[in-house]
């Protein structure tokens, strides 16, 4: 490890090698948002205070690679630190939690993102302004999924989060600063913001992300809950009135929809309308949604919670902030996928899916957010300006296992569960979320996963891949080389 730590000697933040004291309490920092990763072993643990230090992570572990102490992938970073890949055994792990400034300016409607930030704190900061950030709803994910596409309440109205970067700073594989923006007119610059837009983590660890936010008023939102019974025909049939419904909304509003169970094991789902602005539903769209004026409130846009009814009023057993994503002692394992009409034999294939959910508590959920219209064309810069390729959706379905127990037999089932619900969804499935993308996990299917992540897309973001990291130094995401592109 000499040549690491001869690269390290200059670092500002903090560092610890596996013997040094502090450093089974550092990984267990890494690991604190995905007790998956708890066992991992990197051989140095890095926290930068600087870019600067950023840069001398990254030539650390171009050093280690050539002196061959390090592992097959030498190099990870942990944002959010929800992903399994966020924290690997015997590379150099960028904890990226101590830079994580953020700045609102609310003239211009910007945002600008330590590569530390989680999204609560994007949120809140650019809600004290009136202001509303494009981005996912969990509020401890990192900037590692703003990269990569940001699916949220937005979506409909502004388009994804990587639709809304303006700007930004990282360190590529070589271990050089970097800016790219909007407006840039050097090609390799808007060769690089496009592929940031997207497939952000292949190209650089981003230090500094700038983002577009919109006035967002007092918004509408409800929480309906409704209990499943016997007859699955006439559930079914209600669901497709809803998403019918869902797809004629206006931008402003959308309609999510969560399937787990009752405390008392009784299998629900739940709708959560909101209207980002505060404009009420039509008469139309309540009476396809089942709701009335009465079931919704005012509430500041920022403060509407994750649509997993983490209200302790609503007795829903995947609701409650202990068995959340992240949550102490809680494992979980996330599906992903992008869904455009589901009608009968989808609702079907979900409810036979909310069924066969793996005892014995039933605390996994089946979420589907509601996107579309915005998504579809790319939001402000159009289809073009970024490599997102799942364009052609109305809903994303994630499909969270959740569990306590800490043996692989339990863990196996969940997996297959939540692998079982996505593969029955396949016939309705129209593209993949790169953070779905799991090497480690599914290596067969790899290829197949990336092309239908990046679709038309693929072929260009190779060669810029190629171009910007030949060594592959950044592939602790998954791979882009050796993959079939689609015309």
């Amino acid at each position: 490890m000499d040549s690491v730590e001869a690269v390290l000697k200059d670092f500002e933040g903090r560092w610890w090698l596996p013997n040094d004291e502090g450093y089974d309490a550092a990984v267990t920092q890494l690991a604190d948002a995905n007790v998956e990763v708890a066992d991992r072993k990197p051989c140095v643990v890095v926290q930068p205070a600087t870019v600067g230090d950023v840069q001398l992570a990254v030539r650390a572990a171009r050093a280690g690679r050539t002196a061959g102490v390090l592992g097959e992938q030498p190099l990870s970073v942990r944002g959010g630190g929800h992903s399994e890949l966020c924290v690997l055994s015997g590379a150099v792990a960028v904890d990226m939690r101590r830079l994580c400034g953020i700045s609102v300016d609310p003239v211009s409607r910007r945002v600008r993102v330590g590569g530390g930030a989680r999204l609560g704190e994007i949120r809140a900061a650019a809600g004290k302004h009136g202001l509303g950030v494009p981005m996912g709803l969990h509020h401890t994910v990192g900037v590692g999924l703003v990269l990569q596409g940001g699916v949220g309440r937005l979506t409909r109205l502004c388009g994804l989060t990587v639709d809304n970067i303006v700007s930004v700073e990282f360190v590529d594989a070589a271990g050089q600063v970097r800016h790219v923006q909007d407006g840039d007119e050097n090609p390799d610059c808007v060769d690089l913001l496009w592929a940031f837009r997207g497939a952000g983590p292949n190209f650089g660890i981003v230090t500094e992300v700038t983002l577009r936010a919109y006035d967002i008023g007092p918004a509408l939102y409800g929480r309906i809950l409704q209990p499943l019974g016997d007859d699955d025909l006439t559930t079914i049939e209600r669901l497709e009135e809803i998403e019918m419904t869902a797809r004629s909304l206006d931008p402003d509003q959308v309609c999510d929809i969560e399937f787990s169970y009752l405390v008392d094991g009784t299998p629900a789902f739940a709708l959560f309308p909101t209207s980002a602005r505060g404009r009420a539903f039509g008469g139309e769209a309540c009476e396809g949604l089942g709701i009335t004026t009465a079931d919704l409130a005012e509430v500041p846009f920022h403060e509407i919670p994750y649509p997993s009814l983490q209200d302790a009023e609503v007795e829903m057993v995947g609701s409650a902030e202990v068995v959340a994503q992240g949550a102490p002692g809680v494992h979980n394992y996330v599906r992903q996928c992008f869904v455009d009409v589901l009608g009968r034999e989808g609702f079907a294939a979900i409810l036979a899916g909310l069924k066969a959910m793996p005892g014995p508590t039933r605390i996994s959920e089946i979420v589907l957010q509601h996107g579309g219209s915005a998504c579809r064309t790319g939001g402000p810069g159009g289809l073009a300006a970024a490599c997102f390729g799942s364009r052609v959706w109305e809903y994303s379905v994630v499909v969270v296992a959740l569990w306590h127990g800490a043996s692989q037999e339990e863990r196996a089932a969940n997996v297959r569960w939540a692998d079982s619900v996505v593969e029955a969804l396949e016939p309705f499935t129209t593209g993949l979320y790169a953070v779905d993308i799991a090497p480690h996990l599914r290596p067969g299917r790899v290829c197949q996963e990336v092309s239908m992540a990046f679709q038309r897309n693929l072929g260009r973001l190779r060669e810029l891949k190629k171009r910007h990291d030949p060594e592959g130094l950044l592939c602790g995401t998954y791979s882009l080389f050796d993959v079939e592109t689609t015309s």
